[in-house]
């Protein structure tokens, strides 16, 4: 119950004069009508209506498709699953559809209103299955361009925010100029063990974000050894200092691959989901136990890390699959000369979809710089949209 209330009271503080935007108003037409909707209508909403999204919520329900969809006779129990189900695919929970049937046959909010209360209140699983049917819908738009493969970029340097040539102002650089290609930064402060908010991480992951890159935090798991506890407060250390100023995600390095510890990562990736983690990513560095991924506990696997001359002489001789809700990363460090191609065709081929190559590492840190061939690996990607 504390859970509903609260949803509640996020989801009524959102409803004051919120502004209509292609991605909120695409979610309604997604809970409302189980459709994406069409371009005319979504422009009509968000130019012509003058309509805060609250009315336009309300007109939905003056519009012929919702009184067809939705009948008079439509029960108050029928109509709260049908806007789950279009939402999250899923059946509401007993304890939720016993609120929100009071809630609304007592008319303390209307139909319109709760089907935004429960957008709005969508955490965890619920929020990224939303996430996810909008950010379809508006690729299909074309309002978003959509690319198999994505850059992930272990970014385990100290942000250099005044070197107009230093790491950070790079990465954001290359993203100007290829701002259609998804970029994914893995911000690492003291390994992830840290118990207090850092100036320079503060001013330089804003930036990142502003800039379109996708920020996510490491945290070290000892392969599955680590203090559990230890590596949740690890967690929590990340969303009390960077949740707000956009860290979106976590990324669970040295990973286990047994099957033995999958428990393990489980209860991490429902700890960092349920406190508003949207993107989880497990480093096993290696093949794993298919169960990592039937489990769906995480949303990018990094399958493969090694050397260029490991990848080139040890390949194994099995490599995992990908699955619909996970999908796997190819990290190759110590890369001698220029074999972005090579390695690009590799993984088009074995389907990895999140891909990072870099000449570093004989020094002993691979992830300290920025690789030469970043903006080639770029184009590569580039030409494959």
């Amino acid at each position: 119950m504390r859970r509903i209330l609260y949803i509640w009271f996020i989801s009524i503080f959102l409803l004051l004069a919120q502004k209509p935007t292609v991605e909120n108003v695409t979610e309604l037409y997604v809970a409302t009508f189980d459709r994406v909707p069409d371009k005319a209508g979504l422009n009509y909403w968000l130019y012509d209506s003058n309509l805060e999204l609250e009315g336009i919520a309300s007109s939905f329900f003056d519009q012929p498709e919702t009184q067809k969809k939705y009948p008079k006779d439509t029960t108050t129990e029928e109509f709260i699953t049908s806007i789950y189900n279009n939402l999250f695919d899923r059946d509401p929970d007993s304890e939720g559809l016993q609120y929100w049937k009071k809630q609304l046959e007592n008319k303390n909010i209307s139909r319109s209103n709760f089907i935004l209360a429960v957008i709005n209140g969508a955490l965890g699983d619920d929020a990224n299955i939303l996430k996810s049917k909008r950010d379809k819908a508006l690729a299909e738009l074309g309002y978003i361009k959509t690319n198999r493969f994505h850059l992930l970029v272990p970014l385990y340097t100290y942000p250099d925010i005044k070197d107009s040539n230093g790491v950070w102002q790079r990465l954001i650089e290359l993203k100007r100029s290829y701002p259609d290609i998804d970029i994914v930064a893995i911000a690492n402060q003291s390994n992830g063990d840290f118990d207090h908010k850092s100036n320079s991480y503060a001013q330089a992951i804003p930036m990142l974000v502003e800039n379109g890159i996708k920020v996510i935090g490491y945290v070290y798991t000892g392969y599955g050894n680590r203090d559990i506890d230890d590596v949740k407060t690890n967690i929590d250390s990340w969303l009390e200092y960077y949740k707000d100023l956009g860290i979106e995600g976590i990324f669970f390095d040295e990973v286990s691959d047994k099957k033995e510890d999958l428990d393990y990562y489980k209860e991490l990736s429902k700890y960092a989901k349920s406190n508003g983690i949207d993107f989880v990513v497990l480093n096993p560095g290696t093949t794993t136990d298919k169960a990592y991924f039937d489990a769906n506990i995480a949303d990018v696997i990094v399958s493969y890390e090694n050397p260029y001359r490991s990848w080139r002489d040890n390949l194994p001789s099995t490599l995992n699959k990908p699955t619909k809700s996970t999908k796997l990363s190819l990290l190759i460090y110590e890369m001698e000369g220029d074999k972005t191609e090579e390695l690009f065709n590799f993984a088009k081929e074995n389907n990895f979809d999140y891909l990072y190559f870099t000449e570093d590492g004989f020094d002993g840190n691979p992830w300290d710089s920025l690789s030469e061939y970043t903006e080639e690996l770029l184009e590569y990607i580039e030409s494959q949209s």
